[in-house]
């Protein structure tokens, strides 16, 4: 009989690396945004105690992130089928 149907992915790109994908999805677009577009044309333009905190909250997200993808190899994959 002919499967139809595979259950197990297909790895096109290196797993490590695309784990980090996201990371980059969210802090590239945030800093662009942020330092490119919104604080230049406000008032807290410049650099102040005002862009520097922007910069250390998108700072504070990597080591979140890398914790969590760390805490999550760990643990590994469970499928429950």
């Amino acid at each position: 009989m002919a499967k139809v149907c595979s259950l197990r992915s297909r790895v096109f790109f290196n797993a490590p690396l695309l784990a980090y994908a996201p990371l980059l999805a969210h802090v590239i677009p945030t800093l662009v945004i942020g330092f490119g577009l919104v604080i230049p044309n406000s008032p807290i333009a410049g650099f102040n105690q005002y862009t520097i905190g922007f910069a250390a909250s998108v700072a504070g997200f990597v080591p979140a992130y890398l914790a969590a993808v760390r805490i999550a190899r760990r643990q590994g994959v469970h499928h429950h089928a």
